[in-house]
């Protein structure tokens, strides 16, 4: 009885160290989305379709190389730093040095690439080559995940918020000067140098952290995130693969139009995010303690990431029209039969981000190489096939399409990871989301 009282007093715990660690997370982005709302809107009908293209193909690029950059570091460092309490100096250090050093070589190939593939359009190719430099700021995002392992994202919410105000600012700057696209390129980069800066200067003094680089770090983080490195590289073509193709297939403004809608999409995707980094430690330390506790976690957060989806994808399908014309003007109207399509594709993306914890946890990283690697085929054939006669259309519908491939399908025909479908699939019944929030008991 006692032993029962104990385990209930520590849930509630662990719940309220959730809710507390995921409020910062979302409270923190809600600041950064009315920001962006406003810079974002204007920034967008400023640039127009051609221009804005131009910027969401440079990221098209750019991302391909991020999942080498990351090492797939970020997805298992939380747990990481767990299992080695005291350590925490020489796990960041050895991280940020590996990534640093597979950025700088990035940035030279991304140049060369663009370069052979557009050897006429100057313009393009300083665009890509100043935001490339995304790449060395992001991977300081550790310290984020560092935050998250000790229930502190209250400190990288605010962090966050202050790199985002201050590229944000700029940005207005540039549109009462009338810059360039050239010029709002740099934004990006501006958005993860301050946050960079403030991590290293902040961050390590105020914890008194001190920075090492380990041989044995970098392979024990590695060992985990092996597998991730390949199914997170197959994410991002399969995640960039169609502005790039609609680029060369038909042209930057249709990538701005599909940009455009993709973004309304995904713009509220925060909470999401925020809600599966603030359960991932929590959901880690019960597969330990208690594996029914575990269990019904991973349902809950399943359904939670479900629902909430479906219920603004249904607001986004039904509003599209409205939604497009009066944030982005009649420029972007060709681009509601896109967003009425694409809608649906953030329920699917963030139930494969949610499973990400529960195969760190059963040690099953290894399968995600082969659900990614049938999403890039999935969505290279669909965009072959599609994209000629269907436009942004065809490209929305192959984007959808790939989730599912990646997310429910495929999971289920390999039979080492079939439970994981069979626990997504128990969490769409709405009465685990009411249960989770007190609605039902």
């Amino acid at each position: 009885m006692k032993i029962s009282k104990n385990m209930s007093i520590l849930n509630k715990v662990r719940t309220s160290n959730v809710l507390k660690n995921s409020g910062w997370i979302i409270c923190g982005k809600i600041v950064q989305m009315m920001i962006a709302f406003i810079v974002g809107v204007i920034t967008t009908r400023y640039l127009g379709p051609s221009n804005y293209g131009m910027i969401n193909t440079a990221h098209a690029y750019t991302s391909l190389f991020l999942p080498i950059c990351l090492l797939g570091f970020s997805g298992v460092f939380a747990k990481v730093v767990r299992d080695h309490p005291g350590e925490d100096g020489k796990y960041l250090g050895s991280g940020l040095a590996v990534r640093a050093a597979g950025s700088l070589i990035a940035i030279l190939l991304i140049s060369f690439i663009v370069w052979i593939l557009n050897p006429e359009d100057g313009t393009f190719r300083i665009v890509c080559f100043i935001y490339s430099f995304t790449l060395v700021f992001q991977v300081f995002d550790l310290f984020d995940y560092w935050y998250q392992s000790r229930y502190e994202s209250k400190y990288a919410s605010v962090i966050s918020v202050i790199g985002y105000a201050l590229s944000s600012f700029y940005k207005v700057i540039l549109l009462i000067t009338g810059k360039s696209v050239v010029w709002f390129a740099f934004a990006n980069v501006l958005d993860y140098a301050v946050i960079a800066f403030i991590y290293m200067t902040y961050t390590v003094k105020k914890n008194h952290i001190r920075l090492s680089i380990s041989r044995k770090a970098v392979s024990s983080m590695l060992g985990i995130s092996k597998h991730l490195i390949l199914s997170n590289l197959m994410i991002v073509l399969y995640g960039q693969m169609d502005k790039i193709m609609l680029e060369k297939m038909l042209s930057a403004s249709a990538v701005g139009l599909y940009s455009c809608a993709f973004s309304i999409c995904t713009m509220w995707t925060f909470v999401l995010s925020a809600i599966i980094n603030s359960m991932r430690p929590d959901i880690m330390d019960l597969y330990h303690t208690d594996k029914d506790a575990y269990q019904k976690r991973i349902i809950q957060l399943y359904s939670l990431v479900f629902w909430l989806s479906v219920g603004i994808s249904a607001i986004c399908y039904f509003g599209a029209e409205k939604i497009l014309i009066i944030l982005y003007g009649e420029e972007y109207r060709d681009a509601v039969g896109c967003l009425r399509i694409i809608t649906w594709y953030a329920g699917f993306s963030y139930l494969g981000i949610a499973r990400n914890i529960w195969t760190v946890c059963e040690g099953k990283q290894r399968y995600e190489k082969y659900f990614a690697s049938a999403g890039f085929l999935t969505n290279f054939i669909l965009n072959i096939l599609l994209i000629p006669s269907y436009g942004i259309e065809g490209a929305a519908i192959a984007s959808l399409l790939t989730q599912i491939v990646t997310n429910i399908i495929t999971p289920w025909i390999i039979g080492e990871t079939r439970v994981n479908t069979v626990l997504i699939l128990y969490s769409l019944n709405p009465v685990h989301l009411l249960r989770m929030i007190g609605f039902k008991k």
